[in-house]
């Protein structure tokens, strides 16, 4: 009986872990998600001009954005 009892706490322990980390990816995913969504929004503010001084166009700020979230 002790030896199943074992067994059961191992794979509930195991599946506890699954979950947890499971939910840590998907609220990093979120987190992730939400720095981006802010970033091209402010990034969309800047004029042309400004977003020329630091090497963007208009048309390429999801792009970058994309790029550098999924880097770090």
């Amino acid at each position: 009986m002790a030896i199943m009892d074992h067994r059961f706490a191992s794979q509930s322990s195991g599946f506890f872990s699954s979950l947890a980390s499971s939910l840590k990816n998907s609220l990093m995913t979120i987190q992730h998600y939400l720095i981006a969504r802010k970033t091209v929004l402010e990034l969309e503010k800047l004029s042309d001009r400004e977003l020329d001084d630091i090497g963007l166009h208009r048309g390429n700020i999801r792009e970058a954005v994309k790029g550098f979230v999924h880097k770090n």
